[in-house]
């Protein structure tokens, strides 16, 4: 995350103090220690998410085409009868080629100028579904230990900023699984929103698959 936040040793601070405030997280034994350890992980880590996306709109058909597509579902025209312009050497111009889940999940934040802000949410979902899973399966110290390591993971912020679809499918699995036991057929309709994303997170299934009843 140091590298990705920037050149020089000042970019490196926020990276720097997240991961500190993560190994206290995990150390220490005071609730309180942790939640502002926590809070300061968390912190850094939206710095860092903040100041790439305040570079603004990439140059990157992931992040024009969903942001395309979106605002014509939402015009009430069908996203996928429309050419767009591409960043692909050769190629003016493709049709967008992720499934409808990826538009569905983008609008709340295409509402507010820029699908991103919909991977930010999805981010929030999954660090909060897999500690959620931690707890459950592992007690209240590995809920506290993968809270503290999923609020530093250093692949969030460029994944944020480039609009990668795959956080989608990401999110709803460890969504389903928390809800799957009490909530049979709510967590089956998230799990299919999430199918319907796109198809490159699909082997991940095969571990709960392989775990779970």
């Amino acid at each position: 995350m140091g590298f990705f936040n920037g050149p020089g040793l000042v970019a490196w601070l926020d990276p720097l103090a997240g991961a500190g405030a993560a190994v206290l997280v995990i150390s220490s034994k005071r609730t309180l220690t942790r939640l502002g350890g926590c809070l300061v992980a968390a912190t850094a880590t939206a710095v860092v998410v903040g100041k790439a996306l305040n570079v603004g709109p990439v140059d990157i058909d992931v992040f024009k085409f969903t942001q395309r597509a979106t605002l014509q579902l939402l015009h009430g025209r069908d996203p996928y009868a429309f050419a767009y312009p591409t960043t692909t050497p050769h190629l003016p111009v493709a049709h967008y080629t992720d499934l409808p889940g990826v538009i569905l999940l983008s609008i709340p934040g295409r509402l507010l100028g820029d699908v991103r802000l919909s991977d930010m949410l999805a981010v929030l979902v999954l660090i909060a579904a897999i500690t959620m899973l931690a707890r459950r399966y592992g007690g209240a110290e590995q809920g506290w230990r993968c809270l503290a390591i999923c609020l530093t993971l250093p692949f969030f912020p460029l994944m944020i900023l480039l609009a990668w679809s795959e956080i989608y499918l990401m999110a709803l699995i460890p969504l389903w699984l928390v809800l799957r036991d009490q909530h049979r057929l709510i967590s089956v309709v998230i799990l299919g929103v999430g199918i319907a994303t796109v198809p490159t997170p699909w082997p991940l299934l095969i571990l709960p698959f392989l775990w779970w009843r």
